[in-house]
Formats: C-alpha cells, sequence, structure tokens
C-alpha cells in the first residue's frame, strides 16, 4: 500500500500542471488521478481474474459443477478491493481530518460492507446450487439453512450500514434490538416458520427435489422442483407450477409418491361391478362351454376346475370369475409379483351391484405405461364376462326406460319410450305378443 501512495504522489508531483499542495484545484486533480489509478488496477485485475478463477475452480475434483461465472462474485471482490484502495489514497489529496476524506471514506465503508454482503450471499447460493447438482447431498438439511444464514447476513449488513451512516455503536443497536424481538418475530413469522419446516422436511426425508407429491385438498399434484425457505415449487402435470408454504406440508399430511417410483411398481385398486341379478350356480356343461370358448384358454388353463366338480351346488359363476382374474393376473409379464400384493376380492354389497376389486402391481411407474396396462386388463375382463353368465352393472340410459301398462282386460304391457316419452316397443308380458 505505502509503495501504491508513493507511486500515485509521484505522479501527482510531476504532473504538467504545477498547483500549490492544500489548494481546491490540487485536491480535485489528485482525486482525479486517484480515480484513474483505480480504474486502471480494477481492469486489470479483472483482464487476469475474471475468466481464469472459474476455470480454475472447475479443474478442481469435486468442484465441476461449482460455476461461479454467473454469480458475480470474482467482480465483486475485485471492486471491494479497488474501493478499498481508494479509501487509502484519500490521505494524498486530504491529510488529516478533511471533511471530504470523512464523507468519501464513509461512502466508500458503505460501499464495501455492501458488496461484502453480496459476495457472502453469492457464495451461498453457489454452495447450495452446487449441493443440489449432487445426489449425495441434495437431502442434506443444510441445503436450506443458506437462505436462513443469507438473510442473517443480510440484516446484519444492514446494521452495519445504518451504523456507518449515522454514526451509532453496533452494541447499541443490538441492545435496541433487544426490547423489539416481540416485533422482529412477527415481521419474520413465515420466514421461521419456513426455517424450521424446511429442516424437518429434509432432517426427516419427507419430501426431495424431484418427487412427485400430492396435497389433499388442494391442486397441488406434481413433481417438487425448489424446496426454498419460504416456499416449495411444485410443477404439476399440466405444466403449471404451484407454490406452497414449507410448513403447509408438516402441519397437515401429504402423500410422496417417491418410494413408489422407486420400488418399480405401481398399485392398482379398482373393481369391477357385477349385477347382482346374474350370479348364479353353475353345472359341468357350463364348465365344458367355458373350456370350449378359446378367448379363455390361456388364463383359464391355470383355474383348477375339478376341485368341486363332485359338488357343482358349491360353485357360482361369480366364483369362477373371480378365479379367472386372478389367473388371468398371473400370467401377464405387466403384473408384478415377487414380494408384491395380487388379489381379486369381493368388497360390501351396494346399489350398484356386487363390487369385485382387483388389487395389484403393474411392473412400470410411468404414468402412460401404467394406465395402458390398466385399461388392456379391463378391457378384456369386460369383454369375457358374459361367457360367465354375468353382467356389469350398468345405470340405464335414457332410451332404455320401460314402463309398466295395465290393460283394460288386465293383461300387462311392458312399454319402451326413449328420452322424449316416445313409444319404441311395446310386449305382452303373459303371452309375448308384440304390439
Amino acid at each position: 500500500m505505502d509503495e501504491l501512495r508513493d507511486l500515485v504522489s509521484l505522479i501527482i508531483d510531476n504532473f504538467p500542471v504545477q498547483l500549490d499542495h492544500g489548494s481546491g484545484l490540487y485536491m480535485l486533480l489528485a482525486l482525479g488521478i486517484i480515480v484513474v489509478t483505480v480504474a486502471l488496477i480494477e481492469i486489470l485485475l479483472r483482464l487476469l481474474f475474471l475468466k481464469s478463477l472459474p476455470k480454475l475452480l472447475t479443474k478442481i475434483r469435486g468442484l465441476e459443477n461449482f460455476d461461479i461465472s454467473n454469480t458475480k462474485i470474482v467482480p465483486r471482490i475485485i471492486r471491494i478491493i479497488t474501493v478499498h484502495l481508494f479509501s487509502e489514497l484519500l490521505s494524498i489529496p486530504y491529510p488529516g481530518t478533511h471533511i471530504v476524506k470523512t464523507i468519501l471514506g464513509t461512502l466508500a465503508l458503505v460501499y464495501i460492507a455492501i458488496l461484502v454482503v453480496q459476495v457472502i450471499g453469492s457464495i451461498f447460493d453457489a454452495c447450495r446450487y452446487w449441493m443440489l447438482t449432487h445426489e449425495k447431498y441434495r437431502a442434506n438439511p443444510f441445503v436450506n439453512m443458506f437462505q436462513a444464514i443469507k438473510i442473517i447476513v443480510y440484516f446484519i449488513g444492514a446494521l452495519y450500514v445504518i451504523s456507518l451512516l449515522f454514526g451509532i455503536d453496533m452494541r447499541t443497536i443490538f441492545g435496541s434490538l433487544a426490547a423489539l424481538s416481540a416485533v422482529l418475530m412477527l415481521v419474520f413469522k413465515d420466514t421461521l416458520l419456513g426455517f424450521v419446516a424446511s429442516l424437518q422436511l429434509s432432517g426427516n426425508n419427507m419430501v426431495e427435489i424431484g418427487d412427485w407429491i400430492t396435497v389433499p385438498g388442494t391442486p397441488v399434484d406434481g413433481d417438487v422442483e425448489d424446496i426454498s425457505l419460504t416456499t416449495i415449487k411444485v410443477r404439476s402435470f399440466d405444466k403449471t407450477i404451484y407454490t406452497i408454504p414449507p410448513y403447509s406440508l408438516i402441519s397437515s399430511p401429504f402423500q410422496n409418491w417417491s418410494g413408489m417410483q422407486r420400488s418399480g411398481g405401481r398399485r392398482m385398486c379398482r373393481e369391477i361391478y357385477v349385477d347382482m341379478k346374474t350370479i348364479q350356480f353353475i353345472d359341468e356343461e357350463f364348465i365344458h362351454k367355458l373350456q370350449d370358448t378359446p378367448a379363455l384358454q390361456p388364463a383359464l388353463k391355470n383355474v383348477d376346475l375339478t376341485q368341486e366338480k363332485d359338488n357343482f351346488s358349491n360353485m357360482t359363476n361369480v366364483r369362477l370369475f373371480r378365479r379367472y382374474i386372478q389367473a388371468y393376473l398371473m400370467e401377464l409379464d405387466t403384473v408384478k409379483k415377487d414380494g408384491f400384493t395380487c388379489m381379486v376380492r369381493h368388497l360390501d354389497m351396494g346399489d350398484q351391484g356386487l363390487p369385485i376389486q382387483l388389487y395389484f402391481f403393474t411392473n412400470t411407474t410411468v404414468w402412460a405405461e401404467y394406465e395402458e396396462i390398466v385399461s388392456e386388463i379391463f378391457e378384456h375382463l369386460l369383454a369375457v364376462i358374459p361367457y360367465f353368465g354375468l353382467e356389469v352393472f350398468q345405470r340405464s340410459a335414457s332410451r332404455d326406460q320401460l314402463r309398466l301398462n295395465i290393460n283394460s282386460d288386465g293383461t300387462e304391457t311392458s312399454v319402451e319410450v326413449d328420452a322424449t316419452g316416445n313409444q319404441i316397443k311395446a310386449e305382452a308380458i303373459d303371452n309375448g305378443e308384440d304390439k
């Protein structure tokens, strides 16, 4: 620093225009020479380090993704150095306690404080981005602490700037803040809640970036894109982005599908509603008829039809259909079997008939492939159910409405009408004659 100060003093003394020391023009000239010198030093430092330092960091093992070229860390550090040089060289034109030196020196310190805070914030951002790009550190709770630390650094930086501008001791400022702690807690309530919730979410491994989550009671259903101190960004499958506060996932339940995705199988749980009027006992002739149906052979060959052949009074068509579904699912390569539940069962009967529930896991978690597998299974089952003498329960369409008329001679006639009430078909119930 002394060598630089001597060099600037030598340049001022050898300037072609001779001015008296201490005069206003001398001070103005000296200030201009200092500004030009500092600017040249900044340009030189930028040429030396602006591009070479980020490239050097990428050569270090483990820091390949530690990109600081877009964070303005290096330019700000260079600016801190040059502003500090400027404040130190002010003693040349303004010796002692000159008012101009005091004002410019204070502004330089304020600018340096702002730059230091920005550099620290940029370093935290770069570290957080580096950790998020590594699978090993993505779930580390410290990732979300960077933002909390940034807020604290910004807050302390703002207090330091205030102390410089108004000449207040930092200890006095912190002492005053203790009395305002209740107000600060109210102002930063969401930040504090988000900070604690982020630690809980990451520490308990409840949610990570890339997880598919669903929040009941809200339209949030998609992949987590970012977890910050105050918000969690979720990209929906329609490419819209929802933002929710982290503490909402702590205070209410949500569904994380990452376990399903890692298992390699996705659960399917749906029902076929059978019309209970079509459930009946079967006989040996019915079994032979099924065995002669080509569409049923691939799965029907695995159904033990002989275990109750001597007592068909206990065998119903719906039980046989249930066993057929089980055998059909076990034959499919798209159904995951080892260690995964695969069953067909009845649910409680209701006004929609008897529900036959299929509960199994597909061998893929990809949404489109999963839906294709499920669709093919149910299309097959709906096509083969008539072979078992069963019908799927379905509410009558408007044109399938029936109306019962009692004729004057006491006979009954079933009349089929369409949605407008026009008669389509009339049939005498007692003798079957069409009217």
